[in-house]
């Protein structure tokens, strides 16, 4: 139940964000700067469409102890692609920005430094909590294999 609420708000976070970068790829002043923030507008949209797979491919099984061995190892599956879809696919979008900020403005080369700065300190901190995530999934689909063999 709370590993759904937390997918819920994973999934409005990033409707939420989809709608500020599309507002900035609509009204940016740089083309280079629209077309990064377009682009990561359509990765957020690409996470949500992920996240709604998840919600969809849940298991309606009648045996809640399968039930629960599937979704772990659901969840296990989606947190090991995360990371990889988020630097290979959001990377272009912070790229194609921080040029297009200092292409626009030179003077102002902090600006796109510190976009650069923050994506890849956010990417750290999404690499720890996945890592302590798919750790503690691995742990409990050990318990429950353990203590309850497949059939």
């Amino acid at each position: 139940m709370k590993e759904r609420l937390r997918d819920t708000v994973d999934l409005a976070g990033c409707l939420i964000l989809t709608l500020f970068l599309t507002a900035l790829a609509a009204f940016g002043e740089a083309l280079l700067c629209r077309l990064g923030a377009a682009w990561l507008a359509a990765t957020q949209l690409y996470c949500a469409w992920r996240v709604l797979q998840f919600f969809r491919n849940a298991p309606s099984l009648q045996n809640p102890l399968v039930a629960h061995r599937h979704d772990l190892r659901q969840r296990l599956l989606f947190a090991n692609d995360l990371m990889a879809l988020s630097v290979r696919v959001s990377g272009p979008g912070v790229l194609f920005s921080a040029a297009g900020w200092y292409l626009s403005a030179p003077a102002d080369w902090i600006v796109p430094v510190a976009l650069v700065c923050a994506w890849a300190g956010m990417l750290f901190m999404k690499r720890d909590a996945l890592r302590r995530k798919t750790a503690k999934l691995r742990q409990e689909l050990l318990v429950l294999d353990s203590s309850f063999p497949p059939a």
